[in-house]
């Protein structure tokens, strides 16, 4: 779809899966993912972002969620290098 339909070229997507073929969504790699969309996209570029992964909660450290939880993303490595916040 975003390559057929909206014309993203396929060298500007990034797929992390644990499927054997694609980089595994390490927590490494995640966090490069998203400091690489910071770094190379500019006012008035467009940007998907899809995770359809675990997700959990931790206890909210900073006190500003009303749960007392904040939300993470839970990487293949997890029980390595916990949860991303």
């Amino acid at each position: 779809y975003l390559m057929e339909v909206e014309d993203f070229p396929e060298e500007a997507i990034t797929v992390l899966m644990d499927d054997g073929i694609h980089t595994k969504p390490s927590r490494d790699n995640i966090l490069t993912a998203f400091a690489n969309i910071v770094r190379d996209t500019r006012e008035g570029d467009v940007v998907f972002c899809h995770y359809s992964g675990h997700g959990g909660q931790v206890p909210d450290t900073s006190n500003d969620e009303i749960d007392g939880f904040d939300e993470t993303l839970i990487p293949i490595d997890y029980d390595t290098n916990g949860h991303i916040r």
